[in-house]
């Protein structure tokens, strides 16, 4: 609006890779990251989290927003030449838990989120709990199905039907090996957009999706941690309720016309 002191910048993308982070920083004392949008349907209408963070780690995240901010403004990547601007200092307190950002950034070489979630996947002995709306990764699935065939408790939960033809037949794909495997997959009621991850006890939550555009291409955001507390927290509010409201798929149900062409265009997103 004209005299608004908000600004706001557009991200330059001459090579169609998003910046699909979700960061509010306030103050440079708190910040807000999940998988929401802004928008009316993950307020309201899709199954979301968000996670607020307060301590040390907001340093970083306010360093993550600055460098994302002065890459869009006119001088595109030669902005990074600049200092970033100053970047509150905040004390660690009793009760905090250490916390490890995970990123997803080709233009750096990042590919934390898929390194650490194979890395995890691959050491589980007891349980792998998965909430996300896209799943058609393969490296990914092919690990979990190991880990179900050597005795782990895996149990994946994708929504009953999502905002994308091609990604829910991907995701059928993906709960047929998985069954097959001994693998419980679960059919949530409506569209579930969280992307959290449970691997015995760690954990981690954010904005990447289980699929190439998450993992490999576009920008992601994610937190882990492997506090005891917060991980019976996150198995609290969000895994125990959701399986309880969730279906379990048969493997009949996971067989479609048009499977493999939707695999394949799925593999590729």
């Amino acid at each position: 609006r004209e005299n608004s002191k908000v600004r706001v910048r557009r991200t330059l993308n001459p090579w169609l890779i998003c910046d699909h982070t979700k960061l509010l920083v306030f103050d440079q004392r708190t910040a807000i990251m999940g998988g929401m949008n802004m928008g009316q349907e993950y307020f309201s209408e899709w199954h979301d989290l968000m996670v607020k963070v307060e301590g040390p780690v907001v340093r970083n995240l306010a360093r993550e927003f600055n460098r994302a901010w002065r890459k869009a403004s006119i001088f595109g990547d030669f902005a990074l030449l600049q200092n970033p601007k100053f970047v509150h200092e905040v004390a660690p307190k009793p009760g905090d838990i250490p916390l490890r950002l995970l990123r997803t950034d080709s233009a750096r070489g990042q590919t934390h989120v898929l390194d650490s979630t194979l890395l995890a996947i691959r050491a589980a002995r007891k349980r792998i709990w998965i909430e996300n709306p896209y799943f058609a990764h393969d490296e990914t699935a092919r690990a979990l199905e190991a880990a179900a065939r050597r005795g782990v408790d895996v149990r994946v939960i994708l929504p009953a039907r999502g905002d994308s033809t091609i990604m829910d037949a991907g995701n059928l794909g993906t709960a047929r090996g998985l069954i097959q495997a001994g693998a419980k997959v679960y059919r949530y009621p409506r569209m579930t957009h969280m992307k959290v991850i449970i691997c015995d006890g760690w954990a981690h939550v954010g904005s990447a999706n289980l699929d190439t555009l998450s993992l490999r291409i576009n920008r992601e955001l994610n937190l882990a941690f492997s506090d005891p507390k917060a991980i019976r927290s996150l198995e609290q509010a969000v895994f125990l309720p959701d399986f309880r409201r969730s279906k379990l798929i048969r493997l009949e149900e996971t067989q479609t016309p048009v499977a493999p062409l939707a695999e394949a265009i799925a593999d590729q997103l």
